[in-house]
């Protein structure tokens, strides 16, 4: 498992080291640019992190031109995130180069044996009692739910 890890996580950073992102920054772009989230509160829910953590990435790629900030005229309390258009740009053409990594590394690989790993993964990490910290809508289990991929003989029916 620490070798897939590493293999996966090898061509994310390969991929995000020429413009010096963090996985997490990423993330961060990737979800507001999806629409997923337009607060630190909101990034919180859907990352691995808590707000103070998601405040500090976020202050980074403001500082860098990428994300911006604008406080709400009825509720001066809360901060919505939006993506610049330099921050748009990248977040597009980022996702576009993991998504052929992603299809690199799966190839080969069916929906079914994808199912079957996802499943898998789930129970490990529920077992190890540290299950993931993001929302429903990232869990990848998530994504083949309802699809029939995911049946009895995998112990899921």
């Amino acid at each position: 498992m620490a070798t897939l890890t590493a293999a996966t996580a090898e061509g994310s950073l390969l991929n995000l080291g020429p413009h010096k992102l963090s996985a997490l920054e990423y993330g961060i772009l990737d979800r507001c640019f999806r629409g997923e989230a337009q607060t630190v509160t909101e990034l919180a829910c859907v990352l691995p992190g808590d707000a103070s953590v998601m405040s500090r990435h976020v202050s980074k790629l403001v500082d860098r031109g990428l994300m911006g900030r604008t406080r709400l005229p009825k509720d001066r309390r809360t901060v919505r995130l939006r993506l610049t258009k330099d921050g748009r740009a990248l977040a597009r053409a980022l996702a576009e180069e993991l998504r052929t990594r992603q299809t690199l590394l799966m190839q080969g690989v069916s929906d079914v044996e994808q199912a079957a790993f996802a499943a898998t993964a789930h129970k490990i990490l529920a077992n190890s009692q540290c299950p993931p910290r993001w929302g429903r809508r990232t869990d990848p289990a998530s994504r083949f739910a309802n699809t029939g991929a995911i049946d009895e003989r995998m112990g899921n029916g």
